[in-house]
């Protein structure tokens, strides 16, 4: 119980110290997504804990206008509260959107409008993400939404 409640403080932390970093990047720097990984690394010497994200790569499948992953086209997603996401894309421009249709951009994302090498998401949900994001082509208004439903 006890190591339990310092993982969870930490993981708390470690959430407002990103959001703090993301905000000051996303306002001093063009292309802030090749710091994270300088971040990160500091990140884990720092607190000799290291994060994993669960990755994502969607590859564009031009025939039918849609993402698939892992040769699974349009796949739904379940994602949970405080765990870690790196999604990247292949063939055309992936974002989140929300139920508005209109891009999400909120502070527990790391950029968004992705697409090609080098370029990813991070997401890593909390209590204020929409429990219903979408992934899509949005250069592409007719290609297929996939689901994301976030969990606790």
């Amino acid at each position: 119980m006890y190591f339990r409640m310092h993982v969870a403080l930490f993981a708390s932390l470690s959430c407002l110290l990103f959001q703090i970093f993301v905000r000051t990047l996303k306002s001093l720097v063009p292309y802030p997504q090749k710091l994270l990984p300088v971040f990160l690394f500091l990140c884990s010497l720092a607190t000799g804990y290291t994060q994993n994200f669960t990755e994502y790569q969607f590859k564009w499948v031009e025939e039918t206008s849609e993402f698939s992953l892992d040769g699974n086209r349009s796949p739904n997603l379940t994602l949970f509260e405080h765990c870690s996401y790196l999604i990247r894309s292949s063939g055309a421009e992936l974002s989140l959107i929300d139920g508005s249709d209109t891009l999400y951009d909120g502070d527990e994302m790391f950029f968004n409008q992705i697409e090609g090498n080098g370029e990813y998401i991070l997401l890593t949900p909390n209590q204020s993400t929409p429990r219903q994001l979408f992934y899509q082509n949005v250069n592409d208004p007719s290609s297929v939404k996939g689901h994301i439903q976030i969990k606790e």
